[in-house]
């Protein structure tokens, strides 16, 4: 596997999104820089890994709640999130 796809200045999230995990693997620190986020990047790749080894959403998620990744404090993850992230990234 070759990893999420790298970003363009124009794939940071909105400000609304920006709340918890941005589902970038980076974030906007408000001077227009990226900056590398090591857990949003690992939570990517395990979405990655375990929908090529067929998981569905609904079982990537319980992994990733298991796991201590959580999209912002207090949420959970959805089906539709994780295809969203999985579609944008996935080779």
């Amino acid at each position: 596997m070759s990893g999420p796809k790298p970003l363009s200045r124009t794939s940071v999230p909105t400000d609304r999104e920006s709340v918890g995990m941005c589902h970038t693997g980076t974030h906007d620190q408000g001077d227009g820089q990226l900056v590398f986020c090591a857990s949003e990047q690992r939570a990517i790749q395990i979405i990655v890994e375990r929908r090529k080894h067929g998981d569905v959403y609904r079982k990537i998620a319980e992994y990733l709640e298991s796991e201590g990744f959580r999209p912002s404090p207090g949420r959970k993850w959805h089906a539709s999130t994780l295809k969203a992230i999985y579609e944008r990234v996935a080779c």
